[in-house]
């Protein structure tokens, strides 16, 4: 004798498929968001192993300066707005054949700014944006003490 009946319902809920979904679902985010990531390619330089002679008149590197207050320059010329920025550059690297446009910015200027005015010396006509940091001094190696 049996106690219930055959036919009855289940009152449990079968959670195996969505499992199954999940898990697929899990695997297709795994394998896509690696391809998702964004680089810029980076050149480092190479040291040199003898010290290069001075840049010739007029074949002085065109270098955009960006100050604490996001103040713009070229050179040694202030500059009022990116579009006079990106003016100037295109008329800098005119007759020039390297195309080269270095950027020297103050450690607390503006990071904004100083991606604009990398974007206005691209839009200028420059092929490569260089950053220029400060000379570290040599190190000194420890006198001996006596």
């Amino acid at each position: 004798m049996q106690v219930g009946s055959r036919g009855s319902l289940q009152s449990e809920l079968n959670v195996t498929p969505m499992i199954d979904v999940v898990l697929v679902l899990l695997i297709i985010f795994m394998v896509v968001t690696p391809k998702n990531e964004r680089e810029l390619p980076v050149v480092m330089p190479q040291e040199l192993a003898e010290p290069q002679p001075p840049p010739l008149p007029g074949e002085e590197p065109v270098v955009v300066g960006v100050d604490a207050q996001g103040a713009l320059r070229l050179g040694e010329t202030v500059v009022v707005d990116l579009t006079e920025l990106r003016a100037q550059v295109a008329q800098a690297l005119a007759t020039r054949k390297d195309k080269v446009v270095f950027l020297e910015a103050q450690d607390d200027a503006p990071y904004e700014t100083c991606v604009r005015a990398m974007d206005a010396a691209r839009r200028g006509g420059a092929r490569h944006v260089g950053l220029l940091s400060p000379a570290i001094p040599p190190t000194q190696p420890p006198t001996p003490v006596p």
